[in-house]
C-alpha cells in the first residue's frame, strides 16, 4: 500500500512529509525506511488505541492516538 506519512517537531528533525510503502502484518502498519533514515510503525491494540513508534537516529518517540 501506498502511505503518506507526516510528522511534526522530534528532537532535532524539523516537521515534514514523505511518501512511502507500508505493510499490514496483522495488527501492526510498518511503513518502508523513510528517506530521512526513519522507521515507522502503528499498531491497534485491542481497546481500540492506535500505538504510534518513530525511530530515527537512535531516538525513538512514541504516542498514541484515542479514539474520542
Amino acid at each position: 500500500m501506498t502511505v503518506t506519512y507526516a510528522w511534526g517537531i522530534l528532537g532535532d528533525n524539523n516537521p515534514g512529509e514523505a511518501a512511502g510503502e507500508g505493510k499490514i502484518v496483522g495488527t501492526t502498519l510498518k511503513l518502508g525506511r523513510l528517506p530521512n533514515g526513519a522507521d515507522v510503525s502503528f499498531m491497534m491494540l485491542p481497546d481500540g488505541t492506535l500505538a504510534g513508534t518513530h525511530t530515527l537516529a537512535g531516538q525513538t518517540y512514541t504516542g498514541m492516538f484515542i479514539r474520542q
